[in-house]
């Protein structure tokens, strides 16, 4: 071998070194960082699933870890799995809601963010691949709190309900928007709110259960033809209006209590 073509195969061989080392320094922050996050959860009495268990918007059965299960072992979860689904309860600290929005693959998150600060809640927005959002507390003020967040914007699915939110904080939501599913069952959204909803035209999948809904706010649903399921349960939406809207959009399915 010729030293030029000596010096051309040892600087391919520094630069295979230098790209394993970095592409396994990565992989090992990445699952220290998850390792941190997941203590930080259930230390709070919080819960995770893994991708596994739960992927793009659905649990999945009959899944294995990933993995040698040898290996699996002696390293641990987080180098074969990735967490995709966390639930924190009240109990979550500003400090664990740091740790855990460094998680930026976790899809899914059902939040009890009566314990957090604002400063604690802003750190939704560094999730950048959350796509459900699930508040479970009646007393937080969604409205000034919860909807301004960045995070809200790319979300998929939704869910507020039972808790204070009004059409003023409905109103923050983006238009189209890319919600798919959005519940506010027993909230304190009326029909001048179901106008600004109207115009989430990727919107498939709405609950306004147990609402002060009308058949005004029935007919602000007409532009909505993405829209596959719709529960109208306690309100005060008439037969009439239901029946009319069905023939409009006879792929919808609505649950309704007339």
């Amino acid at each position: 071998m010729t030293p030029r073509r000596l010096r051309f195969s040892v600087r391919k061989g520094m630069a295979l070194i230098l790209v394993l080392g970095c592409t396994l320094g990565w992989i090992v922050h990445r699952a220290d960082r998850q390792r941190d996050a997941v203590k930080a959860i259930e230390r709070a009495g919080g819960e995770v699933l893994y991708d596994w268990q739960y992927r793009d918007g659905t649990m999945r059965s009959g899944g294995t870890p990933g993995g040698p299960a040898w290996l699996a072992r002696i390293l641990g979860p987080h180098y074969f799995d990735t967490v995709t689904h966390v639930t924190l309860p009240a109990r979550t600290t500003d400090a664990d809601m740091g740790t855990v929005a460094a998680l930026g693959w976790v899809e899914r998150l059902i939040l009890d963010p009566s314990g957090l600060s604002d400063a604690g809640l802003a750190q939704l927005d560094r999730m950048t691949g959350l796509r459900w959002l699930v508040i479970d507390h009646r007393a937080i003020d969604v409205d000034s709190r919860i909807m301004p967040l960045r995070a809200i914007s790319r979300l998929h699915g939704l869910t507020l309900a039972g808790t204070d939110v009004s059409d003023a904080g409905v109103m923050r939501l983006p238009i189209p928007g890319r919600l798919g599913l959005l519940d506010l069952e027993k909230t304190r959204v009326t029909d001048a709110g179901l106008a600004h909803i109207g115009g989430m035209s990727g919107l498939e999948d709405l609950s306004v259960e147990n609402t002060e809904l009308g058949d005004q706010g029935l007919a602000h649903l007409r532009r909505l033809e993405k829209l596959r399921r719709l529960s109208v349960n306690r309100t005060d939406v008439s037969t009439p209006a239901v029946d009319a809207f069905r023939k409009r959009h006879p792929g919808v399915r609505i649950r309704d209590s007339n």
